[in-house]
């Protein structure tokens, strides 16, 4: 009889390890990811766009790791860019210059 009740321990044991291991797995989220979309059509203004991305990073949005960042950075095809960005359902758009913007 004594056998058997360590028998039942263990299993009820086995059980409950199983339970922590899932349990503590449910606490730990996946890091969201962000897409951010950048139109800057003004080349003399590039300077803008790095020291937006280099901005965010210092927040903790480094690109490759949880942010990835769709450039368009010519003043050609402004609308078609925005609407591709808007298709593709990014988390942000970062707009430079007024006609961007718009």
């Amino acid at each position: 009889m004594k056998i058997q009740s360590r028998v039942g321990l263990l299993r009820v044991l086995a059980v409950l390890a199983g339970l922590l291991v899932v349990l503590s797995s449910c606490g730990q989220a996946r890091q969201k990811s962000y897409v951010i979309g950048v139109v800057n059509p003004n080349k003399g203004s590039v300077e803008m766009t790095r020291g937006f991305i280099e901005g965010l990073a210092e927040y903790g949005y480094k690109e490759g790791q949880n942010t990835t960042y769709i450039l368009h950075e010519n003043s050609f095809e402004i609308e078609e860019a925005v609407n591709n960005m808007v298709a593709r359902d990014v988390d942000m758009i970062f707009s430079v210059t007024t006609p961007a913007t718009k």
